[in-house]
């Protein structure tokens, strides 16, 4: 006769799991691996639950987009345009990085236009348009080469000599920029002035206007003021 306890389902329940568990541990059973150990063995979570983070940081900007645009003046090296593909088409005087950066290869006026590319399609182009006192400037030396004995040459060696030119000006002033005897930048803001013997010089802007007139009747007054009347020199 079973006791009271086996009287209700609980307690016949409760009977089995301790016979089942004294099997066990006498080795009267097999295993739980074998089918048995799932009345006594129970598999907990052991991986910690990950927080957010609050200060993650985000990518890095590209600075995609253009870098000048239609009007101003640019010199060789400068980047025209950042893009992710083709989006603007490098066109006269402009190059194309592995990147697809566009970047000025000559000195000139920046231009964006439109025109068809291949199958049809519209496509838009960045220029940089050669200043118009370079190619006369080019074309003037070049037509006097050809009249004197030395034989004709071309306007673009010539145009090559006068942007050498403008580069190494350029040079000059971003230098006095740097020691601070220039306050702004003049070739941003210049018409390509010429000296007396026709050369380019922008250069001449930088520096101080000197009137040796005005300063030598300047320097005289002054002696004047200072000298007492009647004194003996």
């Amino acid at each position: 006769m079973l006791p009271s306890f086996c009287s209700n389902q609980y307690g016949a329940i409760a009977l089995l799991r301790g016979v089942v568990n004294t099997a066990l541990q006498q080795g009267a059973l097999p295993s739980a691996s074998e089918g048995l150990g799932v009345f006594t063995q129970h598999r907990t979570a052991t991986k910690k639950a990950g927080g957010t983070a609050k200060q993650s940081v985000g990518s890095h900007p590209k600075h995609l987009g253009m870098k000048m645009f239609d009007g101003e003046l640019a010199f060789p090296g400068m980047i025209l345009a950042r893009q992710r593909g083709t989006k603007f088409h490098p066109g006269q005087n402009v190059g194309l990085g592995r990147d697809h950066t566009l970047f000025a290869t000559n000195v000139g006026t920046v231009r964006v236009s439109t025109g068809t590319g291949p199958g049809g399609k519209e496509r838009r182009y960045i220029n940089v348009e050669p200043l118009p006192e370079v190619l006369m400037a080019a074309g003037a030396n070049a037509r006097a080469a050809a009249a004197s004995s030395t034989g004709p040459t071309s306007q673009r060696a010539y145009q090559n000599l006068i942007v050498e030119d403008l580069v190494k000006r350029r040079a000059q002033i971003k230098r006095a920029m740097l020691r601070g005897s220039v306050p702004l930048e003049p070739a941003l803001y210049f018409n390509l002035p010429t000296t007396p013997d026709g050369k380019l010089s922008w250069l001449e802007r930088t520096r101080p206007h000197v009137d040796a007139a005005r300063v030598a009747h300047a320097v005289e007054r002054k002696s004047r003021q200072g000298r007492a009347p009647g004194s003996v020199r």
